[in-house]
C-alpha cells in the first residue's frame, strides 16, 4: 500500500440566515480524525510471577520500544493542542469542533502541514519496524508473540489522518418533498445549534475563570514560609492571551462576558508583571478588580464543562 495522501478539503462559506443559525454564521465545524495502532497487549496473569490474587490484577505488555512511534504520538499531541487553543467542542458529534470562521485559512494550512509531518513520522517508523520487532523478541522473551506484529503494509493501513470542514443547514429540498418534515428537521437543527451555543458560552466563561483564578492565586497566594508567591510574567501573559483571542472565540456573542473582558483589559492597561511585583498599591488594586470579576463569573457559570479536546487514546 502506498503513502496515504490527503486531498485538501474544499470549503464553502456558510449561508447567512436568521435566528439561532446566526451563532453558526460565525463558526464552521472542523472534523479531525486520527488513528494509530495500539502499542500494548493484555498478558495472561498466569504468565507473570506475582504475589497476589491473579483474578485481581491486570497485566499488559508494550509491544515496541520505539522513539519513532513516540514521534508520531508527539505530532498527534501537537495537533490536539493546536485544536485546544483554536476550537470549541461542537456538541454535534465526537471529533467535530467549532472553529471561528476567521481562523479557517489558518486551520487549513496548519492541518495540512500536520498531515505532512505525521506521514513523514509514520514512514520513519515503518522503515524501522523490522528492527524494532527483532528487538522486541529479546526484550519480551517468553511474552513475545509474533501474531502481535502485523506485516508492514497491514500496519500502514492502521494509521490515518483526515480533516474536513462542514456547516449545518436544513436541506432545502426537504421543503419540496414534505413541508412538515422540513419544519421538523429545521426545529431539530435549531435545537442542536442552541445547545452548542450554550455550551460554547459556558466553555469560554470557564476559560476566563481559569486564567483569572490563576492570576489571583499568584497575586494573593503565599508560600509555606509565609512569603508571597513569586509573581511570574506568565501570570499576566496568560490573561492577556485570553483577552486578545476573546473576540474570535466569542461565538455565542456573550455580552455579559464581553463586559468583564473589557474590565480586565482596562485593569491591565500599561501594567506588566514587574509593576505588580514592586508596587503594592497597584497589586492591591489589581487584586480587587479581578476578585470582583471572579465573583461575577461565579454567578455566570452554570456548569463548568470539561474544557479539553479529547481524541481516543490507545
Amino acid at each position: 500500500m502506498g503513502t496515504a495522501v490527503l486531498e485538501r478539503p474544499e470549503v464553502q462559506a456558510p449561508p447567512i440566515s436568521a435566528g439561532p443559525q446566526n451563532f453558526m454564521d460565525k463558526a464552521i465545524c472542523v472534523v479531525v480524525q486520527m488513528s494509530k495502532p495500539g502499542n500494548r497487549r493484555a498478558v495472561n496473569s498466569n504468565e507473570v510471577e506475582v504475589d497476589a490474587d491473579r483474578a485481581s490484577i491486570s497485566v499488559s505488555k508494550a509491544l515496541l520500544d520505539s522513539p519513532e512511534l513516540k514521534a508520531i504520538t508527539s505530532v498527534d499531541s501537537e495537533i490536539r493542542q493546536w485544536l485546544y487553543r483554536r476550537c470549541l467542542p461542537s456538541m454535534f458529534r465526537s471529533g467535530m469542533y467549532l472553529l471561528p470562521i476567521t481562523k479557517l485559512e489558518e486551520a487549513d494550512e496548519t492541518l495540512l502541514r500536520f498531515q505532512t509531518e505525521r506521514q513523514d513520522a509514520i514512514e520513519r517508523f515503518l522503515a524501522a519496524y523490522p528492527r524494532l520487532v527483532e528487538a522486541a523478541k529479546g526484550r519480551l522473551r517468553a511474552l513475545f508473540n509474533i501474531s502481535d506484529y502485523p506485516p508492514v503494509e497491514a500496519l500502514r493501513s492502521a494509521f490515518s489522518f483526515s480533516y474536513n470542514f462542514v456547516y449545518f443547514s436544513t436541506p432545502g429540498k426537504l421543503a419540496n418533498i414534505s413541508k412538515a418534515l422540513f419544519e421538523r428537521e429545521k426545529d431539530k437543527l435549531a435545537g442542536s445549534i442552541k445547545e452548542a451555543k450554550e455550551v460554547a458560552q459556558q466553555i469560554v466563561r470557564a476559560e476566563m475563570a481559569e486564567v483569572v483564578n490563576h492570576l489571583l492565586e499568584r497575586l494573593t497566594g503565599q508560600r509555606d514560609d509565609g512569603k508571597k508567591k513569586i509573581f511570574k510574567a506568565s501570570s499576566v501573559e496568560n490573561v492577556r492571551a485570553f483577552l486578545d483571542g476573546f473576540t474570535d472565540r466569542n461565538l455565542a456573542d456573550d455580552k455579559a462576558l464581553e463586559e468583564l473582558v473589557n474590565q480586565a483589559r482596562q485593569a491591565l492597561t500599561n501594567i506588566n508583571a514587574k509593576d505588580l511585583r514592586k508596587d503594592d498599591d497597584l497589586r492591591a488594586n489589581a487584586t480587587k478588580v479581578f476578585s470582583d470579576i471572579r465573583a461575577t463569573l461565579d454567578t455566570m457559570i452554570v456548569d463548568r464543562p470539561a474544557r479539553q479536546i479529547s481524541f481516543d487514546e490507545e
